[in-house]
């Protein structure tokens, strides 16, 4: 049987960061934030899907993760690059994101439905910051 786990990202305090800082450095915190996601998808064994959802969205999937290869250790490797990027590039602001991840279930789960559990998680990673 297959293992699929679908993440959801997205950058905290993105519009602020617009407003405060201009869309140019928007778009430098959206590039920053997607290097590091490709360099720790990049560390995984497993298949691993990574796009853009919209926005400052995106969505990682991961098909048969091994241990070393769970969400949870990608969540862990990403903080670790951003808060390396964020002292290179001496940021004015923190690079943060909120996260929420869910399996399919089984042969009836939709990927869609997947995707709306793991958005909700995500949603109540990201009230805990208001």
């Amino acid at each position: 049987d297959n293992e699929v786990y679908i993440m959801m990202l997205d950058i905290n305090k993105f519009k602020g960061i617009n407003d405060t800082y201009g869309h140019a450095e928007g778009d430098r915190a959206l590039i920053l934030v997607s290097q590091a996601l490709r360099q720790a998808c990049e560390q995984i064994k497993a298949p691993v899907f990574l796009g853009r959802f919209g926005g400052d969205e995106f969505t990682v999937i991961i098909t048969n993760p091994g241990e070393d290869d769970h969400p949870d250790k990608l969540i862990g490797m990403l903080r670790g690059l951003l808060s390396e990027k964020q002292q290179e590039n001496d940021l004015p602001y923190d690079l943060e994101f909120s996260v929420g991840y869910d399996m399919l279930q089984s042969d009836k789960d939709t990927v869609q439905e997947c995707l709306k559990r793991a958005d909700e998680k995500l949603y109540r990673d990201k009230q805990r910051l208001s």
